[in-house]
C-alpha cells in the first residue's frame, strides 16, 4: 500500500528526509493560491521533496464559475510549475460551494482547465470529495481524467502506519488514481495534521525507492521481539471493540475462548500483532500470508536457504516468519506464544518469499521463479459455486499463485469455495466464498 500526503502552507516548514522515512512516498503539493500566485510554500516543498526523490504531483483549490476565469487559473498554474518535474498529475481541487449551483456547466468549467493543461503536456485529474462527486458532477459527468477521491472513514487522527477499511474505498465507477482516507494524519518531519492518500496508480513511483531492505526487516522483527499475539492484529493496539470484530468477522478462529484468553493474558490495552502483520508493518503494506505468496517477486526453494539474504520471508500455508539468519527466524507464532525468535527448522515451511520494495543482500545469486503469468481475461462477473467457466479458469490459477493447489479445470466446486474462503479470511475481507468486485481486486494486487 502506497501512502503519501498532500500539502499546503498551513503543514509549515516540513522536513521532508523524515516524512520519506516515516513512510511518505509520494506528495501533492498546492502550487498556487487564491490569487493565482504562487502559495508560499510550494517552492520549498517542491525543492524538499526533489531532494529526497519524492514524487510530486501539483493541485488548485478552484473557486472557478467560469470558462474565464478556469482559463486564467489554468495559465496560471502552468507558469507557477514551468519546467518542473511533475510526475503525478495536475490537479484541479473542485469543491467549493461557489460551484455547487453551477449544474453541468461546472463540467464545462473542468474540461476548459483540462484543455490547458494537457496541451501545455502535463496530465490532468480531478480532486474532490465523494459527495460533492455524487451530488455536482455525477448527474453531468461526460470527463475523461484522472479522479483522485476523499472520504474519510474515520474522524480520528491516524499514524501513516494506520490503514482505513476497505469497504470505505470511495467507489464513483471510475478508476480511483488516489484516495485521499483522512486529513488528520500524524506523520513524523511534518508539524501539523496532514491529508493522507493511498495511491492506486503507482506507474510513477519506482519500486526500489522505498528505503526498505531486507535486513532492515529482520532488524525490525528483532526489534519486537515480545509483542503478544493475536489474530488479525497490525501492531495496534487490542482492544475489546477490536476483539469482538474478530469474533464476529472470524468465529471459528477467534473463539469466546481465544478472547478470554487474550483477558486472561492482559493483552487489552496492549499493542498486539499476528504473523504477516509483523512484516506489513515494517513495509507499511498490510496483506496476509496468501497475498504474500501471490506478490512475492522470487519464491526460493528451502534447499538454498544457506545462500538467503537475511530478511527473506518464510512461508507456510497460513503462516508466514522474517529469516535472521543462521539458521533462526522471528515469528508472531500465536497466542501462546506471542513474537519469538526460534530455529527454522522447528516449524515445516514450504519457501522463503523476496519482493520487490526491499532490497536484498546476497552472497550467492539465487535462481527462482516469481508469480506467473495469467493466461486467462480476468472476469468482469461475480463467481460462486457451481459456475463452470475460464473465468473459473482465470480464479483457481490466481488461488495457485496464492499458495493455493487446485486443479485448474474451471469447475468451482467445493476445493475452489474452501480455497476461496480461505483466501478471504487471509486477506482479512468479508468472508462468504464468493468472488465479487472485493475478492477479485486482492486477487489482482501486485
Amino acid at each position: 500500500m502506497i501512502k503519501g500526503v498532500d500539502v499546503a502552507k498551513y503543514q509549515g516548514n516540513i522536513d521532508w528526509a523524515k516524512a520519506k522515512a516515516s513512510g511518505v512516498r509520494f506528495a501533492i503539493l498546492k502550487a498556487i493560491d487564491k490569487s493565482n500566485k504562487a502559495e508560499e510554500s510550494f517552492e520549498r516543498n517542491y525543492q524538499g521533496c526533489i531532494a529526497n526523490n519524492i514524487p510530486v504531483g501539483v493541485y488548485n483549490y478552484s473557486y472557478a464559475t467560469t470558462k474565464e476565469k478556469a482559463e486564467e487559473d489554468a495559465l496560471a498554474m502552468l507558469a507557477t510549475i514551468a519546467g518542473k518535474e511533475i510526475k503525478l498529475k495536475v490537479w484541479l481541487d473542485v469543491e467549493d460551494n461557489c460551484q455547487k449551483v453551477l449544474g453541468s456547466y461546472l463540467i464545462q468549467i473542468i474540461k476548459t482547465y483540462q484543455s490547458i493543461i494537457e496541451s501545455a503536456g502535463f496530465e490532468f485529474g480531478v480532486y474532490t470529495g465523494l459527495s460533492f462527486y455524487k451530488s455536482f458532477i455525477k448527474p453531468f459527468d461526460t470527463l475523461n481524467c484522472a479522479w483522485w477521491i476523499a472520504r474519510y472513514p474515520s474522524t480520528e487522527t491516524m499514524l501513516i502506519e494506520q490503514n482505513p477499511s476497505e469497504s470505505k474505498k470511495p467507489d464513483i465507477g471510475h478508476q480511483l488514481f488516489a484516495w485521499q482516507y483522512t486529513s488528520k494524519g500524524i506523520i513524523d518531519g511534518i508539524p501539523a495534521k496532514v491529508d493522507t492518500n493511498i495511491l492506486y496508480d503507482t506507474s510513477a513511483i519506482p519500486k526500489n525507492e522505498t528505503g526498505l531492505t531486507g535486513n532492515g526487516l529482520a532488524q525490525y522483527a528483532i526489534g519486537k521481539l515480545g509483542t503478544p499475539y493475536f489474530y488479525g492484529m497490525k501492531m495496534e493496539t487490542l482492544t475489546n471493540t477490536k476483539a469482538d470484530t474478530m469474533h464476529r468477522l472470524y468465529p471459528n478462529t477467534v473463539t469466546d475462548a481465544y478472547i478470554q484468553k487474550a483477558k486472561d493474558k492482559g493483552l487489552i490495552g496492549k499493542i498486539c500483532v499476528d504473523c504477516s502483520g509483523l512484516i506489513g508493518a515494517y513495509r507499511r503494506k498490510q496483506i496476509g500470508s496468501s497475498q504474500l505468496y501471490q506478490t512475492a517477486s522470487k519464491r526460493l526453494d528451502m534447499s538454498t536457504i544457506r545462500d538467503w539474504a537475511v530478511g527473506v520471508v518464510l512461508w507456510k500455508k497460513g503462516h508466514v516468519g522474517v529469516y535472521i539468519g543462521n539458521g533462526f527466524c522471528v515469528e508472531a507464532k500465536g497466542i501462546n506464544y506471542g513474537t519469538i525468535k526460534s530455529r527454522v527448522s522447528d516449524t515445516n515451511w514450504t519457501c522463503g518469499l523476496t519482493f520487490d520494495d526491499l532490497s536484498y543482500a546476497y552472497d550467492t545469486k539465487i535462481e527462482a521463479e516469481g508469480k506467473q503469468s495469467n493466461p486467462y481475461p480476468v472476469p468482469t462477473v461475480t463467481l460462486r459455486k457451481g459456475a463452470k467457466s475460464d473465468a473459473v479458469k482465470w480464479l483457481q490459477f490466481e488461488l495457485n499463485e496464492a499458495g493455493f493447489d487446485l486443479v485448474v479445470d474451471g469447475d468451482f466446486g467445493t476445493k475452489t469455495q474452501k480455497a476461496v474462503i480461505e483466501y478471504q479470511q487471509s486477506c482479512k475481507i468479508e468472508v462468504d466464498g464468493i468472488v465479487g468486485k472485493i475478492t477479485r481486486g486482492k486477487l489482482l494486487e501486485s
